[in-house]
């Protein structure tokens, strides 16, 4: 009789799994889109410019949701975030980037931290120039707390736009959809079939 081990993976797991831990194994191009398996490797080339990343990897916790959830947010911001909390999508993944895009992304974390925390000053030094005047309120102060406002929205903003280096289009049980991948590092990938 032959041994079986009942704890071992069935075989067909581990051939998937070894497909998958080779760089590219699970991953295609739909259009504009880059369709991966989310235990996948993606090669070891930039999503910003497809040059070669060296070994830079970046570790990218996404979410993601239907944007038909949005309109929840007419009937309260607290049913919205409950129900995103509960049927949310969610993949871990490790994206290659090269030491200038690397360099770029750390500028731009650096750059939306200081416009928010200008704000944020702005709007501290508006509300106590305002409630320590004893008189008139001076001309700058409104300007100063609305330009406070202005660039603490504008930091959280630019934040959202140019920090992540790629965004998910869809999220499901087994496949990720990311957009915001270079054209050149598309054509490399496989058309997706069907």
């Amino acid at each position: 009789m032959a041994d079986i081990n009942p704890f071992a993976a069935p075989q067909e797991d581990v051939v998937a799994q070894a497909l998958l831990a080779e760089p590219g194994g699970g991953v295609w191009r739909d259009g504009r889109l880059l369709v991966m398996q989310k235990q996948a490797i993606l090669p070891d080339r930039c999503v910003k410019c497809n040059q070669p990343a060296g070994g830079g990897r970046l570790t990218r916790k996404l979410s993601w949701h239907h944007p038909a959830f949005f309109l929840l947010i007419l009937a309260s911001i607290w049913i919205y975030l409950i129900v995103v909390l509960i049927v949310r999508q969610t993949a871990k993944i490790d994206i290659g980037m090269c030491e200038l895009h690397r360099r770029k992304r750390r500028n731009a974390i650096l750059a939306s931290w200081l416009i928010i925390l200008a704000g944020i000053a702005a709007i501290v030094i508006g509300t106590v120039a305002s409630s320590d005047m004893g008189g008139p309120t001076p001309a700058y102060v409104p300007a100063l707390f609305i330009g406070g406002l202005l660039a603490f929205l504008g930091g959280l903003i630019y934040a959202a736009i140019a920090v992540p280096p790629v965004a998910p289009n869809k999220i499901d049980k087994d496949y990720v959809w990311l957009k915001k991948v270079h054209p050149a590092y598309l054509a490399e990938l496989p058309e997706i079939a069907g």
